[in-house]
């Protein structure tokens, strides 16, 4: 791309609208390319030289609000740095949380019940290996959630 670099224009498409899935289509496949990626907001990574098929596990994942790393990286663990997969809604959850945003609160604004946010909470919570607030709100400083508010 000849303006822009993909990891800034990750972050612009996912800054204008957090909701945007975005995969990257990439020849690279070095551990930091796709750790960088994951970390700009990408949900998935495919290379150039899989197949169309492997692209269309990467849509179908994506769509379903799950992470997808391309098969040809080796096993299905993720690089380091990137964590846990987290379903759409629970990173959503979770960010609001961090955020200062109280669950009732949470549930309003998403018209879910409360008892389905503290679920998400939860999920997303023992996923990352958190046991407490403050847990979450060091894991969101890490993870940059509190850089553009």
């Amino acid at each position: 791309m000849p303006r822009v670099n993909g990891l800034t224009l990750i972050r612009q498409l996912r800054y204008v609208n957090a909701r945007t899935k975005v995969i990257v289509f990439s020849r690279y496949r070095e551990v930091g390319y796709v750790r960088d990626a994951f970390a700009a907001g990408a949900r998935g990574y495919v290379l150039k030289q899989s197949s169309f098929e492997e692209l269309r596990k990467a849509i179908d994942a994506v769509m379903r609000g799950e992470h997808h790393l391309d098969a040809a990286q080796g096993p299905p663990l993720l690089p380091p740095g990137i964590g846990p997969l987290l379903s759409d809604r629970e990173l959503d959850v979770l960010r609001r949380s961090a955020l200062g945003h109280a669950n009732q609160e949470i549930a309003d604004s998403l018209t879910i019940a409360l008892k389905t946010v503290e679920a998400h909470k939860s999920h997303a919570m023992k996923k990352l290996g958190l046991g407490s607030r403050r847990d979450v709100i060091r894991y969101a400083a890490l993870q940059g959630w509190f850089d553009n508010v």
